[in-house]
């Protein structure tokens, strides 16, 4: 079992992608620390600092980082499912905050997944089909609330029925989003056989690595991302590229967490 898994994820293109940029970034981080180490000479320090710059302004300028993005989002418009008889609609939680010990909203793409999670239901509806909607997510951010159930919150305010949704609220990370949301369907006796398709609804930059992560435990699903994210093409590093630089080392080590996870079995 341990070595089929492993046969699967070395022949996993994406895995290579993702071993291929973030082994940059460690050789990046490694010729920098060397250089610093050596950087007791006046000239070897001009060139450390020059190459910190070279490298900020890599990320922050826009080019590499929308070469970057472009790779993990490669969608042209929201997504417009042919309706089946019976669908099952997973949308995953991305950290919330605590306004007061009242209210606890999700975070700017919480919000977008969930309003993308909302319209699809709505026109499933339309097309007069069943529609199910799951909502993904614990609290790994410690804000007292799982995202799942704020997440819920929301989708009956945006129209959703409440006795269409279902709450997962136990999963830290986007590989544990999977592996519970199949095992709170099988500890609810629902099969995932029993719809006629899955669609995961999540960030656009988030899509893949969600994708790889239900693919692994065994759920073919429908992408629709909900947002698609575009580094700002400026002359100097911008603080909102160099964001979204962060985003996308996030996602590749999460790729290489994923099958860690799942060649291992190990849960962190």
């Amino acid at each position: 079992m341990y070595f089929s898994s492993v046969i699967i994820v070395v022949k996993d293109s994406l895995f290579w992608q993702a071993l291929k940029v973030i082994l940059l970034f460690v050789l990046a981080l490694f010729i920098l620390s060397f250089f610093l180490h050596l950087g007791k000479r006046s000239k070897l320090s001009v060139f450390v600092l020059f190459l910190g710059i070279l490298v900020t302004g890599a990320a922050g300028s826009g080019p590499v980082t929308e070469l970057l993005l472009k790779e993990l989002q490669p969608y042209s418009a929201p997504l417009k499912p042919e309706w089946k008889d019976r669908n099952l609609i997973i949308v995953l939680g991305s950290g919330q905050s605590r306004w007061s010990a009242d209210y606890v909203s999700p975070q700017v793409f919480g919000i977008s997944r969930t309003a993308e999670a909302a319209r699809l239901y709505l026109e499933c509806k339309k097309a007069g089909k069943a529609c199910t909607v799951i909502a993904s997510g614990g609290d790994p951010g410690g804000s007292g609330e799982a995202e799942a159930t704020t997440m819920k919150v929301l989708l009956q305010k945006l129209g959703v029925s409440e006795s269409d949704i279902m709450a997962e609220t136990e999963s830290r990370n986007t590989y544990e989003n999977a592996r519970n949301v199949l095992a709170y369907l099988k500890q609810h006796m629902i099969e995932v056989s029993s719809f006629n398709q899955l669609i995961l609804v999540t960030s656009g930059f988030h899509m893949k690595r969600s994708e790889l992560c239900f693919r692994l435990n065994n759920m073919t699903v429908i992408p629709a991302p909900a947002d698609y994210i575009k580094a700002a093409a400026t002359i100097y590093p911008n603080v909102v590229n160099l964001y979204f630089s962060n985003l996308i080392a996030h996602e590749y080590a999460g790729v290489l967490k994923a099958y860690l996870l799942y060649t291992s079995g190990i849960s962190f």
